[in-house]
């Protein structure tokens, strides 16, 4: 399958494999250009001829348009094969090979993949700038080009979904799980997994930490209230685990503690100062994220990040709420 003197494409393939779950995760970009397209259409017949007109002059439009055309014989291409006795392997090597497909062609080259959890603007922005690429080509007459790209598209995001339990977005159901993989639901894992790292945090209250913020000098005595922390995460998991679930967005147990949920969740917590000392570093937090996460860079940036999805700032408000009940008096 593979051609070992194409370095490039190969180094392309590596990358988007490893993130395959995220960056082929595209459920937000169906529902963005579905709003898009049809907050242009107009009622009667010439607004109707107006409407399909300004899909080939526009490249959003254009885009868009051919892009949610091109998914329902994708869809029905995959619903063909996803039988619930078949092996993982069988839907994994099918990964493989269109996003080998994928990486070969020109304008799979050109696409800007971008992680379902980056901000809704970077998001946005980035399928933008694969529009006018896209659009290019159909200016050239390569319609079936583009038409094809869309196609494999498609199958590509639909299995990734398939192998990553969020089948049921396309009405298919596959439940085979990775070799391995923890039998522990991917609410609870998320959990226990956040609760285990404000514990570890916890270990550190009273040691007095000295800082030089702007060059500024001065200390304060780490503290962090891990009990309350965690009596919060254990209402939030009974009483308002589909907050979780959305926010999760389908991954399994292992997906559910990744750093690029787990820390943005326990940053905001923190930012709130309801349980910690206000003048808490997120450079004195790296440390035992380190223990977590070994060799990732930049962690404490993690910490910032904001999605900007509306099932991150639900939950987020609902943390808020819970965490000012379960406070300590």
């Amino acid at each position: 399958m593979l051609d070992p003197s194409s370095e490039q494409k190969k180094v392309r393939y590596d990358r988007l494999l490893a993130d395959a779950n995220e960056v082929f995760d595209l459920w937000w970009l169906n529902e963005e250009l579905t709003e898009l397209l049809f907050n242009e259409s107009k009622f009667g017949f010439n607004g109707f001829v107006s409407w399909h007109r300004s899909w080939f002059e526009d490249a959003e439009l254009y885009f868009a348009s051919q892009y949610l055309l091109a998914y329902h014989d994708a869809q029905c291409e995959i619903a063909a094969i996803v039988d619930e006795e078949m092996p993982r392997d069988y839907y994994e090597e099918r990964l493989k090979e269109d996003l080998w497909a994928f990486v070969s062609t020109e304008l799979g080259k050109a696409w800007r993949a971008t992680k379902q959890t980056d901000e809704a603007v970077n998001r946005t922005h980035r399928w933008k700038i694969s529009a006018k690429y896209i659009f290019s080509q159909h200016r050239l007459g390569k319609d079936d080009d583009v038409n094809a790209f869309l196609h494999l598209l498609h199958r590509v995001a639909i299995v990734n979904d398939v192998l990553n339990h969020r089948g049921k977005r396309h009405g298919l159901v596959y439940s085979k799980r990775k070799e391995g993989a923890s039998d522990m639901d991917p609410i609870t894992a998320f959990c226990e997994h956040v609760k285990n790292i404000v514990k570890a945090f916890a270990q550190h209250n009273g040691e007095v930490i000295n800082t030089n913020a702007k060059g500024v000098a001065g200390q304060y005595t780490f503290d962090v209230d891990a009990d309350s922390f965690c009596l919060m995460m254990n209402e939030l998991r009974t009483n308002y685990d589909y907050r979780l679930n959305d926010y999760l967005k389908g991954r399994d147990a292992e997906g559910a503690k990744q750093m690029t949920l787990v820390c943005p969740f326990i940053g905001y917590a923190l930012s709130l100062n309801i349980i910690n000392t206000p003048q808490l570093q997120k450079t004195d937090l790296e440390p035992v994220l380190l223990r977590f996460y070994p060799g990732s860079k930049s962690i404490k940036n993690k910490l910032s990040f904001r999605s900007g999805l509306p099932a991150e700032e639900h939950l987020f408000s609902m943390v808020e709420t819970l965490l000012k009940q379960y406070r300590k008096k």
